[in-house]
């Protein structure tokens, strides 16, 4: 079995990516632990340093101020681009879920189409 380091299997992305199509990640969080929000920051350093400018990257927030969700997040790359998840409800899903959006779940069915809708590509 061949095990390859992170930063052969980035560098072998990195030569592919003109064949590949836009890659957008993004996370979803709102008012979570400390341990929450280490892990969020966590995981956008680890996509970061696995696809760094080849990817666009949104934080998605619910339930607190984006500006709070920086701040518990701590230092990550500047490109990740932090978006309020409460403007991406489409219409339609607030005839089927509650204010309170059932603990956080249901914001996770509102960002993922609109947070690259404004994106070229």
């Amino acid at each position: 079995m061949r095990v390859e380091s992170a930063e052969f299997v980035s560098q072998e992305m990195h030569s592919e990516q003109k064949k590949l199509p836009p890659l957008g990640i993004q996370w979803t969080i709102g008012d979570a632990s400390p341990a929450g929000f280490q892990g969020l920051q966590l995981s956008i350093r680890g996509m970061w340093r696995m696809f760094g400018k080849h990817a666009q990257y949104a934080g998605c927030v619910n339930t607190i101020p984006v500006r709070v969700a920086t701040e518990r997040t701590g230092e990550i790359p500047s490109e990740v681009r932090w978006i309020d998840a409460a403007q991406l409800v489409p219409d339609w899903l607030w005839d089927y879920v509650s204010a309170e959006m059932a603990e956080g779940v249901a914001w996770k069915l509102a960002s993922p189409v609109r947070s690259r809708e404004d994106r070229s590509n």
